[in-house]
């Protein structure tokens, strides 16, 4: 029997409140389970075309601004350093959140 990831947090004992032991996966269940992930998967595949497109258009309007940066207003230039240190602080929540750290004391 494979363990849930609660049950070996929990030394092995009883399940958990809501755990479920997931077995092997058969042959059956993947050739039922295949077509049904191929099938939903194919409306992404087919707008990725039109997704670079637009990344491309997105970057061409990036480059123009980073072109003209001596001529931009300084609220404008104001308004991008902060959008780029609220990235950044939301990366570094991320990494502390990701090693097991807390806020607070309560467990994110």
């Amino acid at each position: 029997m494979v363990q849930s990831v609660r049950e070996q947090k929990n030394g092995g004992g009883a399940p958990a409140y809501g755990a479920r032991s997931i077995g092997p996966p058969s042959i059956f269940l993947s050739t039922l389970l295949t077509p049904s992930i191929l099938c939903s998967l194919s409306p992404i595949s087919n707008s990725i075309p039109d997704g670079a497109t637009r990344c491309k258009a997105e970057w061409g309007i990036v480059r123009s601004t980073w072109a003209r940066r001596a001529d931009l207003p300084s609220g404008e230039a104001g308004m991008y350093a902060l959008f780029v240190g609220e990235l950044f602080a939301w990366a570094c929540v991320g990494e502390i959140v990701g090693r097991g750290g807390t806020f607070g004391g309560y467990q994110v």
